[in-house]
């Protein structure tokens, strides 16, 4: 697998004879083998980035509000990720971001987001990412990929298997919390419904900032889940969750150590229905989950 290159994602589809199995394929070894897949595509998607000119930014347009935005690129990246998948996959359903598709109700599915933070690529910020993940049952994520914004390296996960970054086991980086506030001296993610904040975002910032805790909004939410893994603030809070965008970062941030906890505190890997956070460790997650709790108490 390690020998297998290319510098177009169309190309993985030549690629895939090369994990052509002459046996019936157990369900381990057809994860290891979408393992695998969704690394080398990651890969590509990420030298497709590198290699973006300006001519993707030239046809943008407004999806659900004009503030929703997809480019050129978006599409491009959707429809070669697509043809790797079903060379590779025919039997399992895609769900993306620009073309929909059908979840089934049990098995697999895949789950694509192109371009998580088109509005950055949009406006010249360098700051966005790529998704993919493998769910079985509609709950479970068993395989993630994303692209690091920073240096555009691949970050991907199995369940049960680690996070990996080129090769190298990753674990979230230890750090000095304060004895008595966990969230004082911290910096915590968060990210808007397109332009809007959501419910009890206001109230979010009032209480983060009383306890000396900055908040940003870095314009991700596939890039602000996984960041914890990579030691890039103690939390992130999401309003609510969506497939295509949170579930590859949501299964790397678990195999890196972190914890993810819906708005009722429960920690779980599908946080659907819901908003959710993502977080270093559980004395943060639980001090972010009280300030989230508190800020929807003085709605009501």
């Amino acid at each position: 697998m390690d020998g297998i290159t290319s510098n177009r994602l169309a190309a993985i589809r030549e690629s895939a004879h090369s994990f052509d199995v002459d046996h019936e394929e157990n369900e381990s070894e057809r994860d290891e083998r979408a393992f695998a897949v969704a690394r080398l595509i990651a890969q590509d998607a990420a030298e497709l980035v590198r290699e973006s000119a300006d001519e993707y930014r030239t046809h943008v347009h407004g999806k659900a509000t004009p503030a929703d935005l997809v480019t050129d690129l978006d599409g491009l990246i959707e429809r070669l990720v697509r043809q790797a998948l079903r060379a590779q996959f025919p039997e399992i359903p895609i769900v993306g971001e620009e073309m929909g598709g059908d979840e089934p109700e049990c098995g697999d599915c895949w789950f694509l987001d192109p371009l998580d933070g088109s509005i950055n690529y949009a406006n010249g910020l360098p700051w966005f990412s790529f998704s993919l993940a493998l769910v079985r049952d509609g709950s479970e994520p068993i395989v993630g990929a994303v692209i690091d914004p920073i240096g555009w390296r691949v970050i991907t996960a199995r369940r049960g298997y680690g996070a990996w970054a080129e090769g190298q086991r990753v674990t979230i980086p230890e750090r000095a919390i304060d004895a008595s506030d966990p969230l004082q001296g911290t910096v915590v993610a968060v990210e808007l419904d397109n332009q809007s904040a959501w419910r009890g975002l206001n109230g979010i910032f009032g209480r983060l900032s009383e306890r000396y805790c900055t908040l940003r909004v870095p314009g991700s939410g596939t890039a602000s889940v996984f960041g914890i893994a990579l030691g890039r603030g103690v939390g992130t809070l999401i309003g609510h969750f969506g497939p295509v965008d949170h579930f590859a970062g949501v299964l790397i941030v678990h195999e890196a150590g972190g914890v993810i906890m819906d708005m009722s505190g429960r920690e779980t890997l599908n946080p659907r229905n819901s908003g959710f956070l993502a977080s270093r460790d559980r004395r943060c997650a639980g001090a972010l989950a009280q300030v989230w709790h508190e800020a929807l108490s003085e709605l009501e």
